[in-house]
C-alpha cells in the first residue's frame, strides 16, 4: 500500500486547487487575464491556448473529478480482496457506513456556515458590492441570498445535501450528491459483476453506455469516472485467474505512453475546440473532465519520478487533511478572508497575495483541528456502524 502514498499527495494538492479556484471568483476575478498581459500573449488564440493550461490550476472541476476517480478506486481495493471481502462482508460495511463518514463532518462544517449566516459574517456579499462588476453580477454575489432557519438547515444538510446536491449552507458540497450515489455505483458494480469472470466485458458495455449517454446528459460522465475507478482497482488488484480481459486492461492502465497519449488528446480537443472550431458541448465536457482525470492520475502513477514528487510530507500532510480542508475553506474565506481584504487596512500592491498567504495558513490549521475533532471521530462512528450491519450478514 506504500506506493498509494501518491494518492494523498495528488488529494492534497487537488483540494488546494479547488480553493484557489474559489479564491479567484472572491478576491481577483481577472488575475489570469493580468498575467497574460504581462507575458505579452495578446492575440486571442495564443490567450485561449494559453488559458486552457492555466485552468488546471484555478479551475475546480477537474480535481473533484480527480477525487471521485481516486475515490473509487481506494473503496474498490478491500472489495477485490477475498481474504477481507469474504462472503462480501467488506461490501456490507462499506456501503452502510458511507453515509455516516460523509455526514457527520458535512454537518458540523454546514453548521459553521448556518452560524456565521445568522451572524451576518458570511460577507460575500459586502465584497461583491464593493468590487462592482464582475463581482456583484458574477458568482461572488450568487451565494447567501436566503434568510435560514433551523429546519430548513437539518432538511438541507442531512438530506438534500445528498440526494438533490442542495448546497445551500456550503457551497462546497455540491459534490456529496455524485460522491455518495457514486459509491453506491461502485458498490451496486462489485456486486453484480464483481466476481464474474466476464465482468470487464459487463464493464466495457456499461462504459460505453455512459459515454453515448453522457453526449445528452453530462451527469453521466460523472458516474463514468466512478466506474473507471472500480475498473482500474480490478485490473491491478484482483487475484481471479482466468477473467477475460483482465490483462490488457491492467496493461492499458498500467501504460506510460497510453497516459502521455490522453493527455495529448485531452488536451488537444480542448484547445482544437477554444482556438479553431467548437466541438459540441457534452464532447467538450467528456474531454476537459473524465478524459483528462484519468490522464492525469495515471500519468502520475505509472512515471516514479511523478509518484514521488507527490509523496513529499507537505503534500501528503494535506492529503490527509484534504476532506476537512475541501469542506471549512469557503466559510473561512467567505467570513475571515474577506474581513481582512476588507478592514485590516492592508494597502500594499501585493494585497490579494497577503489575503491569499493568511487564508492558506489559516484554513490549514483549521483543517487540522477540524480533522482530530471531527473528521477523525467520524471515521470512527461510521466503522462502528459499518461492522455492525457487516455482523448482521
Amino acid at each position: 500500500m506504500k506506493r498509494l502514498l501518491y494518492l494523498e499527495g495528488l488529494r492534497g494538492v487537488s483540494a488546494f486547487i479547488v480553493f484557489m479556484a474559489h479564491f479567484k471568483p472572491t478576491f481577483c476575478i481577472d488575475i489570469n487575464e493580468q498575467l497574460l498581459d504581462r507575458i505579452g500573449l495578446l492575440g486571442v488564440g495564443e490567450r485561449m491556448f494559453a488559458e486552457n493550461f492555466l485552468r488546471t490550476f484555478y479551475e475546480g472541476t477537474l480535481p473533484v473529478f480527480i477525487f471521485w476517480f481516486m475515490s473509487a478506486f481506494v473503496i474498490s481495493i478491500k472489495m477485490f480482496d477475498r481474504s477481507v471481502n469474504e462472503n462480501n462482508r467488506y461490501l456490507v460495511e462499506a456501503a452502510s457506513k458511507r453515509y455516516f463518514r460523509f455526514a457527520i463532518p458535512v454537518f458540523v462544517s454546514s453548521l459553521l456556515c448556518f452560524i456565521l449566516i445568522k451572524s451576518n459574517l458570511m460577507l460575500n456579499h459586502q465584497l461583491a458590492n464593493a468590487a462592482g462588476h464582475g463581482y456583484e453580477d458574477g458568482w461572488l454575489g450568487l451565494w447567501y441570498n436566503f434568510d435560514p432557519g433551523i429546519i430548513h438547515f437539518l432538511k438541507t444538510t442531512i438530506v438534500e445535501v445528498f440526494l438533490t446536491g442542495n448546497c445551500n449552507y456550503n457551497i462546497a458540497l455540491w459534490t456529496m450528491t455524485p460522491e455518495l450515489m457514486g459509491s453506491m455505483l461502485c458498490f451496486g458494480v462489485f456486486a453484480i459483476a464483481g466476481k464474474n469472470k466476464f465482468r470487464f466485458v459487463i464493464y466495457s458495455a456499461v462504459g460505453l453506455f455512459m459515454i453515448i449517454a453522457g453526449l445528452r446528459d453530462v451527469n453521466y460522465f460523472v458516474y463514468l469516472i466512478f466506474l473507471c475507478g472500480v475498473i482500474w482497482c480490478d485490473s491491478v488488484y484482483s487475484q481471479d485467474e482466468g477473467v477475460l480481459l483482465k490483462e490488457k486492461f491492467k496493461l492499458t492502465f498500467n501504460s506510460k505512453g497510453i497516459a502521455i497519449g490522453l493527455l495529448i488528446i485531452s488536451f488537444g480537443a480542448t484547445i482544437y475546440s477554444d482556438v479553431f472550431h467548437p466541438i459540441p458541448e457534452n464532447l467538450y465536457y467528456f474531454f476537459n473532465y473524465p478524459v483528462k482525470t484519468v490522464a492525469l492520475t495515471l500519468s502520475i502513477s505509472n512515471f516514479s519520478m511523478m509518484r514521488k514528487f507527490f509523496e513529499l510530507r507537505p503534500f501528503r500532510f494535506m492529503g490527509k487533511l484534504s476532506f476537512s480542508f475541501y469542506l471549512l475553506h469557503i466559510p473561512i474565506m467567505f467570513s475571515a478572508g474577506i474581513y481582512m481584504y476588507m478592514y485590516a487596512g492592508i494597502t500594499s500592491p501585493y494585497k490579494t497575495l497577503i489575503v491569499f498567504v493568511f487564508l492558506s495558513v489559516l484554513i490549514t490549521a483549521c483543517s487540522y483541528v477540524f480533522m482530530l475533532l471531527v473528521d477523525k471521530k467520524a471515521i470512527k462512528i461510521s466503522d462502528r456502524i459499518g461492522r455492525y450491519f457487516a455482523s448482521k450478514n
